[in-house]
């Protein structure tokens, strides 16, 4: 047996963490859900939310000034950013109906809004980097409630 047999025969140590999965409620309903892991060296972060409001594009520029924050913070961390995304989709359920000779359309106040986010960074620990995605989702969440009450 050589050296380099050897030294693979010895590597026994996992490169990756258990999941960790968070629910974060709020009067008995969820807010939003994180789930945070390292593997080969990455720590991995990800996250989302539903949302209701009324004005969607507030979010969509919170959302894109959050997640700039995240970058320039793992930038002052001295951290590696493999990757960090967001998925933001919208849903407004309109209903026609005629009960007479007129056709009525309703449009809801408000509109669903689904948000998923996923960091990969390298030189920060998980758990540094999920509590700064948790507080993303905590802005998120708490400037969209105050604008709807």
């Amino acid at each position: 047996m050589n050296l380099r047999e050897n030294t693979r025969d010895e590597h026994h140590h996992d490169h990756h963490s258990e999941t960790v999965k968070e629910r974060h409620m709020v009067n008995g309903q969820e807010k939003f859900s994180l789930e945070s892991h390292s593997h080969d060296g990455a720590s991995i972060v990800s996250g989302e939310c539903i949302l209701s409001v009324e004005d969607p594009e507030t979010v969509r520029t919170m959302l894109a000034e959050q997640m700039q924050r995240l970058g320039d913070w793992v930038n002052e961390k001295e951290g590696y950013i493999g990757h960090i995304k967001a998925g933001f989709s919208t849903e407004c359920t309109e209903s026609f109906s005629i009960t007479d000779r007129k056709v009525r359309c309703h449009s809801p106040e408000s509109t669903r809004i689904h948000i998923n986010l996923a960091a990969i960074v390298f030189m920060i620990s998980p758990d540094e980097l999920k509590k700064q995605v948790k507080n993303i989702f905590l802005t998120l969440t708490a400037d969209t409630e105050e604008k709807k009450e």
